[in-house]
């Protein structure tokens, strides 16, 4: 009885592995066939198009450059009003990962970097850099960021042959990080068009990623009062938003050069809001600032309800995503208190969510489930802001 136990195994096993063979074959055959050009003109899909069970994909994770926070060859995007100082903080992510130091207290991984500078004299470049350095040093093994310095040379990327032998320095270099300055003039157009930004970008981003390089980009609100405007057009950049995986979104608080980060991203766990300080030439965190006191541009803009307008605050910073759902929308609401205690809690958060909707200053999509401003929010502080011009 023992060996007819073995025998009914093996050749359950010997089937098993057939089986296997066979699906292994079957595989590879459009694996060849993919690599071989075939592109689905002969009515046979392409390798990748072929579904398979989710326990036979790659199990690989690239490495982490920044922890908890962006994987090498991911792409980060910061998103903060007008002045705020984002080309200190792209020259100093730079710097902090060229040297492995942490970058708003979040550890980062050693690696090459490149910025590229479109902007500042090159003299004002490396003068920023040097006191970047010296603020966050000493430290042994200084490596200096690589920089293409490319003030008034933002047309000649829309040369093909540019953008190809910039993608050849990139690899050649083994960048983890590319950080640009200021984005649209990368491609010398309107960033708030979007398709543009596209066709001009896409590709190029599409080759970092090939040679594992992050992406780092900085952009603005557009000038004005955001709220006053379509929530495709309040974001500048909006391209490399979208396509971000993470995005770090400044609020200006009360006090001057005073921001809270709200942090949005796809691959980790979610980051709890906290307060950072730009202290000339860079941004350190500081924990006792309260974030509650997020300033107001204009205070006729104002419910008249703090809670209400922190709500608005939140959706006005992530329209450009399309919106966020309940769960999203309360957690970068909430904000801890000198406790520590995050508030709102989620039932006055409902109160308040009920009553913005009633008002008709925030509605939901029905599809996505997301919150996001009304158009007639956005009409009202339109008529504001003429108003306000016209004094």
């Amino acid at each position: 009885m023992k060996n007819d136990d073995t025998s009914d195994e093996t050749k359950f096993d010997e089937g098993a592995r057939v089986d296997s063979d066979q699906s292994d074959r079957a595989e590879e055959r459009a694996k060849q066939k993919a690599e071989s050009g075939n592109n689905g003109t002969d009515n046979e899909p392409p390798g990748w198009l072929i579904p398979k069970p989710y326990d036979e994909l790659s199990a690989h994770l690239p490495p982490q450059l920044m922890k908890g926070l962006l994987y090498q060859g991911g792409r980060i995007a910061f998103g903060g009003s007008p002045k705020a100082h984002k080309s200190f903080l792209l020259m100093q992510l730079c710097h902090c990962i060229e040297n492995a130091i942490p970058f708003l207290d979040i550890e980062v991984a050693r690696g090459r970097t490149i910025h590229l500078d479109l902007e500042l004299f090159e003299g004002e470049c490396r003068q920023r850099l040097d006191l970047i350095a010296k603020a966050l040093g000493p430290y042994p093994h200084h490596q200096r960021v690589n920089v293409i310095s490319a003030r008034d040379k933002a047309g000649k990327f829309r040369d093909k042959s540019v953008v190809h032998a910039f993608n050849q320095i990139i690899a050649a270099h083994s960048a983890s990080l590319l950080t640009i300055d200021p984005t649209y003039k990368f491609h010398d157009a309107d960033e708030r068009d979007t398709s543009a930004m596209k066709q001009a970008l896409e590709d190029f981003e599409s080759k970092c990623g090939q040679a594992n390089c992050s992406i780092a980009t900085a952009n603005h609100y557009t000038k004005g009062n955001p709220a006053a405007k379509d929530a495709m057009e309040r974001m500048a950049g909006s391209y490399f938003q979208r396509s971000a995986d993470v995005i770090l979104v400044f609020t200006d608080l009360e006090e001057t050069d005073t921001y809270v980060v709200n942090i949005i991203q796809r691959s980790f766990k979610p980051i709890e809001p906290f307060g950072i300080r730009f202290q000339y030439p860079i941004f350190v965190r500081d924990d006792s600032l309260d974030l509650s006191r997020i300033r107001q541009p204009d205070q006729r803009q104002s419910t008249g309800d703090a809670i209400k307008d922190r709500m608005l605050s939140v959706l006005q910073a992530a329209d450009f995503d399309g919106g966020l759902i309940y769960t999203d929308w309360l957690r970068h609401t909430q904000l801890p208190n000198k406790k520590g205690k995050l508030t709102p809690g989620k039932s006055w958060f409902d109160v308040k969510r009920k009553e913005l909707l009633k008002a008709g200053l925030v509605i939901q999509n029905p599809v996505s489930e997301k919150y996001h401003l009304s158009p007639a929010y956005s009409a009202r502080h339109a008529q504001q802001a003429a108003d306000q011009n016209g004094k």
